[in-house]
């Protein structure tokens, strides 16, 4: 059988016009943590930065991201 199956992706994801789902982008951020030392605050930065507008301040946000 010589069947050819091709499929043109104009805008991959992650771009733009092809957004990454929430909860694709959770996931991807914690397997990007991981790799930046972080992984045993990824929760606590990503719960912190989904309510971002809600907070006085970003003090606790800047504790969680310098390394330690």
């Amino acid at each position: 059988d010589e069947k050819r199956y091709e499929k043109r992706i104009s805008y991959p994801k992650g771009e733009p016009e092809n957004p990454l789902s929430k909860e694709e982008l959770l996931n991807k951020f914690k397997t990007l943590t991981t790799f930046g030392g972080y992984e045993n605050r990824s929760d606590e930065i990503s719960n912190l930065v989904d309510r971002l507008e809600h907070l006085n301040n970003i003090d606790e946000l800047s504790k969680l991201l310098m390394k330690s």
